[in-house]
């Protein structure tokens, strides 16, 4: 054994190394820490220095690394990871409490989160995702907070949408407000404003079937639909509330079985020479009635009586 006993070092009387193992001893002689043992580099116990090697130099660990504690800090520009799959939240018993909230944060003036969230079933992104290329869902697509694509088109969370140009979608869903199916079928529950719209195929225009208000007024529900069919079971007083300028369509007034009802309209129907027509009173009659929403408050409209 080489005993080497150094003047300058605090507390260490003397550093022994036997074999391939270096050791530090006190005053008493006894053993405090063997410091190199096994022929190689090993430290066994605790090792604090302030800097391994310089700026310059590299650091090897040929075998595996364990870094126990409750947070480990890497300060370098960039960080390279040879391995395909990165694991966070890992656990001899993994669940979904311990994968809960598990993600990345990007630390700045607001943080950016990127966690997974179990209520959600879900990875959850703080903010705004800007994506350059194309985005493939193969289960549909669900804005909640509504979907805006740059200043092409907007569907928001009330139903609204609107396109500045031609739509080709397999399925978005936002909200409950409008849902675009793989079978290409387009659902909104609200106003849909397109700047160009091709059709290849058919296309369908809802109609509201009501029953007259006998001795009341009948409301056209404008916003809802743009053809109505109106089932006469008695008199009723027509009003023209939230028609929308450009709108047009057809209302059909039917008699009941008893028929001799009539129908007074709102002032803002228009019509030929001044005077609304006098509906055809016999049981069952169909009288059709086109209008097309010219401006604010101006309904022009024309009556098609006895349609048979």
């Amino acid at each position: 054994m080489t005993v080497v006993q150094p003047n300058s070092i605090s507390g260490i009387t003397s550093l022994s190394c036997t074999g391939d193992s270096l050791s530090i001893h006190d005053s008493g002689g006894n053993l405090v820490r063997t410091l190199i043992t096994g022929g190689g580099d090993v430290v066994s116990g605790v090792l604090t220095v302030a800097q391994i090697g310089s700026a310059t130099d590299t650091l090897t660990i040929p075998g595996n690394l364990t870094v126990q504690g409750t947070r480990t800090i890497l300060n370098t520009d960039e960080l390279n990871i040879n391995d395909k799959l990165v694991g966070i939240a890992s656990t001899a018993t993994p669940s979904s409490l311990s994968q809960d909230n598990a993600g990345l944060t990007i630390y700045g003036q607001t943080n950016v989160d990127l966690k997974y969230e179990v209520k959600k079933a879900a990875v959850g992104l703080n903010t705004a995702l800007c994506v350059a290329g194309f985005v493939t869902s193969f289960g549909g697509l669900n804005a909640a907070g509504g979907l805006n694509v740059g200043t092409a088109a907007t569907i928001s969370t009330n139903g609204n949408a609107s396109f500045s140009g031609i739509v080709t979608a397999t399925k978005f869903v936002v909200g409950a407000a409008a849902t675009i199916s793989t079978n290409g079928n387009a659902s909104f529950s609200g106003i849909s404003t397109f700047a160009g719209v091709s059709l290849s195929g058919t296309s369908e225009s809802s109609i509201l079937t009501q029953a007259a208000s006998a001795g009341g007024t009948t409301d056209l529900e404008f916003e809802t639909a743009d053809n109505f069919i109106i089932t006469m079971g008695g008199n009723t007083s027509m009003t023209a509330g939230n028609q929308k300028v450009g709108q047009s369509g057809s209302i059909f007034m039917v008699q009941d079985g008893t028929g001799s009802r009539t129908a007074s309209w709102h002032a803002d129907f228009k019509w030929t020479g001044g005077t609304a027509p006098t509906l055809t009173t016999t049981a069952a009659a169909i009288d059709r009635i086109d209008y097309f929403v010219k401006a604010s408050n101006q309904i022009h409209a024309v009556a098609s009586l006895d349609v048979k």
